[in-house]
């Protein structure tokens, strides 16, 4: 299995490599930012507690158990995100924007009855639930350049090659190594015993140096589920969820020479990668009214192991490092069978309820991202394992929320912080946590309609180091990212 990683870019969806199958898969399908209904959005998350929103399905199920009608929800999302990229001095922009359904679902609630009035004591009703959420959403763009006096990735390719016969090098388009050989940027180092490499560089450089990485894509999950109440006391749930994810990635390096050479010599180095596939975990919950006022509630939500299909492909192209010709190859496309679990999660919060006026919400939640973990029957992932245990950090995720009630009409705000998955031994002393700010307006009739809006700014930091060199005097960089996002989402619904 070919395998190349390009150091970190752990964060928030932006996590860029050159092929998959190793600790940033991890992460990225691990590390979930703030979703769930408008309703839950505009009040930071903090609905788990609340309860009687369909949000709770994954969040606290036992939320469920608070319906006392059957209800349905149709949603529809916009995001808009940008990207400011530093990277040797020079500042770089991207944008991308798109529309999405974030929410689906309806509950269905039977009332327990005796002598035709619905009981108080004991099970006094139940509530079956069904939706389709948007877990995370991949469409981002990272772009930056900067001029290096320092480096080129030809000497991470001549890195890469360092023990390969120049005969099979020669006839193998299908590593980074044969690509970079084929299309001239690497040279056997005559200073050197045989099958060691150089870049095609003298020893004096200034290369610039282009980046621009696309991600798409989306997990989402299709849930069923179910909520008791009992005695209007305890709530208690369960969720089973079918997740989804599909992922691609197309990441495009360029440079050029700067300031020397008679001629312009210029190079391409793109990779693709795309993974799909599902996997199954369940969330169980409970929540305790402690009194007429007060709720406390918490649940525990398992990984999930996702079966996955990666295929991935390599191309590479050259001008004038070899005089007055261009060459261009490009791999086959491979592909790659494997298993990933994402870690388990612990939350808990309390909710303030004052009839009539409004609702204070707080939740708390541990994820141990060293938890996660990749296998396969064709592969031992023992030392990416050992990556995650080494660079992922527990981390805790806090939502606070508020809704004012003002007749009909619901005004909401909220804040989440999302913990930096990362070990202070990697993060480079960047803050690498992920905040959210929320705000939301919503209206309730006595017919049962309902609407509700939501607005969530969005703002954390990345890095991304394109390569790097062991065993050589020239430097590499990195690039710090800085994303923030836009999300605004809508809902209409009702009971019936």
């Amino acid at each position: 299995m070919k395998k190349l990683t390009l150091t970190f870019a752990l964060m928030a969806g932006v996590c860029l490599q050159l092929s998959a199958q190793n600790e940033e898969d991890v992460l990225r399908y691990s590390f979930q930012k703030l979703q769930g209904t408008p309703r839950s959005l505009g009040m930071g998350g903090a609905m788990g507690i609340v309860g009687a929103d369909l949000s709770a399905i994954n969040s606290n199920p036992a939320g469920l158990g608070f319906f006392r009608n059957n209800t349905y929800l149709i949603g529809l999302g916009y995001s808009y995100w940008k990207t400011n990229s530093t990277y040797l001095g020079a500042s770089s922009q991207s944008t991308q924007h798109g529309l999405n359904i974030p929410n689906l679902g309806a509950s269905f609630t039977t009332l327990n009855m005796k002598m035709g009035k619905p009981v108080k004591q004991g099970l006094v009703s139940y509530t079956l639930a069904f939706s389709l959420n948007r877990k995370n959403d991949f469409n981002q763009t990272v772009a930056f350049q900067g001029d290096n006096s320092s480096s080129s990735i030809l000497d991470y390719f001549a890195q890469r090659a360092f023990g390969e016969d120049p005969n099979a090098l020669g006839n193998d388009i299908n590593s980074i190594p044969g690509l970079a050989w084929n299309t001239y940027l690497i040279n056997e180092d005559a200073r050197t015993p045989s099958n060691d490499y150089v870049a095609n560089l003298p020893d004096s450089i200034t290369m610039r140096q282009r980046s621009l990485i696309n991600h798409s894509g989306r997990q989402n999950d299709l849930n069923a589920a179910f909520g008791l109440n009992f005695s209007h006391r305890l709530y208690v749930g369960a969720t089973v969820t079918l997740s989804t994810i599909r992922y691609e990635q197309e990441s495009v390096w360029k440079e050029e020479n700067a300031n020397f050479f008679s001629d312009t010599r210029y190079m391409t180095y793109t990779s693709r990668f795309s993974t799909e596939g599902s996997g199954l975990s369940v969330n169980i919950g409970a929540i305790l009214r402690l009194t007429d006022n007060l709720r406390a509630g918490l649940n525990y939500q398992s990984g999930t192991r996702y079966s996955l299909n990666d295929v991935y492909s390599w191309s590479m192209s050259s001008h004038n490092f070899d005089p007055n010709t261009t060459h261009d190859f490009s791999s086959d496309p491979a592909n790659f069978n494997y298993s990933l679990r994402t870690p388990s999660k612990i939350g808990g919060g309390i909710s303030f309820m004052l009839p009539k006026a409004g609702i204070l919400s707080v939740e708390l939640e541990n994820v141990d991202y060293r938890g996660g973990r990749l296998s396969s029957s064709n592969y031992d992932f023992t030392s990416q394992n050992r990556l995650v245990e080494n660079k992922f950090n527990n981390a805790y995720n806090l939502k606070i929320g508020s809704e004012i009630l003002a007749g009909p009409m619901r005004f909401r705000a909220g804040f989440a912080y999302f913990g930096s998955p990362l070990s202070r031994e990697v993060d480079r002393g960047i803050n690498l946590a992920y905040n959210c700010y929320t705000a939301g307006l919503g209206y309730r009739n006595k017919a049962g309609f309902f609407a509700d809006f939501a607005a969530v700014l969005e703002s954390g930091r990345n890095f991304y180091t394109p390569y790097t060199l062991t065993n050589s005097t020239r430097s590499t960089y990195t690039a710090i990212n800085t994303s923030n996002a836009l999300r605004l989402s809508v809902s209409i619904g009702s009971t019936f």
